[in-house]
Parts: C-alpha cells; structure tokens; sequence
C-alpha cells in the first residue's frame, strides 16, 4: 500500500484541458448555430429570433460535452486506488479482507460499489460487520468487525472454529489458533464455514471458553463434559475439575489465583474448583 498524494490542483487543470479538448470539435457547429437562423445570417434585421430547435440543439451539444468531460476526468488515473486502510481486523490479512471485498489496488474509486463489497464480506461468517468510506483521490478506509473464534471442534476433516454462539468461522487441517478443544457426541455428517452447531453441552463449553478470554484461553487445551460436569486440561497437563455449570465465572476468577500461586509447580497434577477452596492434589 502507498499514500495517494495531493492531485487537487493538477485535477483541475487536467479537467480544464480535457473541456477545452472535447469543444473544439465542435467550435463550428456553435458558430453555425449562432450565425445562422435557419439558413439566414443574424445580421438579417428581416428575420426573427432565433428558432427555438436551434436553441435546444445548442445546449444539448453543450451539456453533453460536459457530460463526457466530466466522466472521463472521473475515469482518469487520478482515481486510482492506492492504498485502502483497514481497522478493527485481528484475524482475517488486510489481502484476504481485499480478496473478500472484490477491491483491487488499481481500481478507478469510483468504480467500486461500496454496498456491494460491504455484502461481499459480511456474506463470510467470519466477519460480523464492515463499513466502506471512499477517501478522495485515492484512498478506502475500511471499518471492520470480526467473530471471535473461541474453541475449535474436532472432526473427521480436521477442525471446526467456533464462536460462542456455536458459528463455525473456519475450517482447516490443523488448530492454527491456541484455542480449547470441544466435543460434540452427535456432530452432524457436514460441517462448513457457516454451519451454527448446538446442543446443550456445546453451548455450556462455548460459554466456558468465552470466560477463559483472554488470559486463559491460551493455556487450556480442552473442556471435557460428562453428565453436566466440565474438566479443563491445561497444557501443562494439569486436570481443572470445575463440576457443574454454577458460579463458573467465581471457578474461573480461582483458577486464575492458584495458577499464579503453583507458578512452575510440577508436582500438581489436579486442581479441584468444585468447592469454594480450591483443592491442589
């Protein structure tokens, strides 16, 4: 990407001279038009006012030298896109967000359909939201809001991001993202980019996963449910017994305590949360 510099000026004239250019042609039919009323000179004082067709053949030659004056200053190199500025993305490449837009550096800017490739990246489930504003000459600020991935779903392709409201983001062959692993005991035989999986205990370890944000999240490789109680397995191979779904923000908010307590600890293999002192075992 490159900073669009200040063409104001040279627009102006570039405009002026592109008139001039496009008038020229047609410097005799106004003289024509101007001399002659219906085939007699003006200074024929026995001839009225001008007829009014020849009026309107005038301006309509006129406006539409204009008109193409002004489309072909618009469709000139000045516009051309340079740089496009993008905020609010933490996962998705400025490039791929291009991609997704359908937006290429070199387009004419006003070329580009803003509405158009706002639905373009609001159609990808990983993008919540997205807002186009042209920056005159050459410039696109791009305002994106993007899902947050919170947990990932093996499956027999490889894994499912999810968010908290169980939208699968993305699809790939391996966990790219430091994230939880979650089950689901009936996953269904298709899983893709936009699928909205549910059931009552994915929803709980969704909701977990979202509490382990943002500290957490990166230490805890999987949350296991069994009859309505969690476990978390952290990566240092410590078993969390959180027990059932009451007070888990409070669990949390303990764990966090008695992992900064053990530091380095390697003797602790289990942390129970399931009452309110926490138990190292």
């Amino acid at each position: 990407m490159h900073g669009a510099g200040n063409h104001s000026s040279s627009g102006q004239l570039v405009f002026g001279n592109i008139v001039f250019l496009l008038l020229v042609p047609f410097e005799h039919v106004f003289f024509i038009t101007l001399k002659w009323r219906g085939g007699v000179p003006l200074d024929n004082p026995s001839r009225e006012a001008v007829e009014p067709s020849n009026r309107g053949f005038t301006l309509g030659v006129g406006l539409f030298c204009i008109t193409l004056a002004m489309y072909m200053f618009f469709q000139s190199a000045l516009f051309a896109l340079e740089e496009v500025i993008v905020d609010g993305n933490q996962y998705l490449r400025v490039e791929e967000i291009m991609s997704l837009a359908g937006i290429e550096m070199g387009m004419n800017l006003f070329d580009i359909n803003l509405r158009t490739a706002e639905e373009r990246l609001k159609a990808d489930p990983r993008v919540a939201d997205a807002h186009l504003v042209r920056r005159l000459p050459r410039g696109i600020d791009l305002k994106i809001k993007e899902r947050v991935p919170v947990a990932y779903l093996p499956f027999e392709r490889g894994f499912a991001a999810l968010d908290v409201e169980g939208r699968v983001l993305s699809v790939s062959e391996e966990a790219r993202l430091r994230l939880p692993q979650v089950d689901l005991p009936d996953k269904p035989s298709h899983i893709a980019p936009g699928t909205v999986l549910s059931g009552n205990a994915l929803e709980w370890q969704l909701q977990i996963a979202e509490l382990l944000r943002p500290d957490l999240i990166g230490r805890i490789t999987q949350i296991q449910q069994n009859d309505g109680r969690f476990d978390l397995m952290l990566d240092n191979r410590i078993r969390v017994q959180l027990g059932d779904t009451a007070g888990l923000a409070e669990k949390l908010e303990r764990l966090r305590i008695v992992l900064r307590s053990i530091g380095s600890d390697s003797s602790v293999t289990e942390i129970d949360l399931r009452a309110r002192t926490p138990v190292l075992r």
